[in-house]
């Protein structure tokens, strides 16, 4: 299970270097009307490396830097659960205010 993980790791951090090689933006309406719709503020990304384009929505908050926040829960659980980190998924973590069960 370490090699899979490995590959994922590698692939998220050639993923700002692929995107800086894509030197066009193009938006799609389609997503914009997805945004729209559903009224809320975000922005998404997808680089076609194909057309060496990035295509998306929102391109000026897509280029504002943001704290990764929840984005990096799920790949360092499974990190964790392969290297041995934590036993399972069942562990009391201890914080200040008492256990928090994951």
């Amino acid at each position: 299970m370490g090699k899979p993980l490995t590959l994922i790791a590698a692939g998220l951090l050639a993923l700002p270097t692929a995107a800086a090689a894509a030197e066009t933006w193009r938006d799609e309406p389609a997503v914009a009307a997805l945004f729209q719709r559903a009224g809320v503020v975000g922005t998404f990304v997808l680089l076609d490396e194909s057309r060496g384009e990035l295509r998306g929505y929102n391109q000026a908050r897509a280029e504002q830097r943001f704290s990764p926040a929840s984005t990096f829960k799920i790949p360092n659980s499974l990190i964790g659960l392969s290297l041995g980190g934590c036993p399972g998924w069942m562990n009391a973590f201890p914080t200040p205010v008492g256990p928090i069960r994951s």
